[in-house]
């Protein structure tokens, strides 16, 4: 039997799956975990960060952080390895999907 540690578990928001589809919403929500839950936070780690925190692969990251960019809802550092949540993008976005 496989085991699962607590900290293997990604929390996905529903309202970020809502604003940004099922792949954005589980990379937003990992970035959401990983800035402490700080809006305009950057956080940077590795492709295999990324990998082995959300279980999608390269691809999948690739189309998840560009719709995320085009949305305007987060913003990556030129290394590419800085991403932050634009805050008052997202806060936005939760608001037009409340209603």
């Amino acid at each position: 039997m496989m085991k699962m540690r607590a900290n293997d578990v990604v929390a996905v928001q529903p309202e970020f799956v809502k604003i940004a589809g099922a792949l954005g919403g589980v990379m937003l929500s990992q970035l959401w975990q990983w800035s402490d839950f700080e809006l305009n936070a950057w956080v940077c780690r590795t492709e295999s960060d990324w990998v082995a925190a959300t279980g999608l692969d390269s691809t999948m990251l690739m189309k998840a952080r560009k719709r995320l960019e085009s949305h305007g809802l987060i913003e990556v550092s030129n290394d590419r390895l800085g991403v932050r949540i634009n805050g008052a993008a997202l806060e936005e976005a939760i608001r037009r999907v409340g209603q």
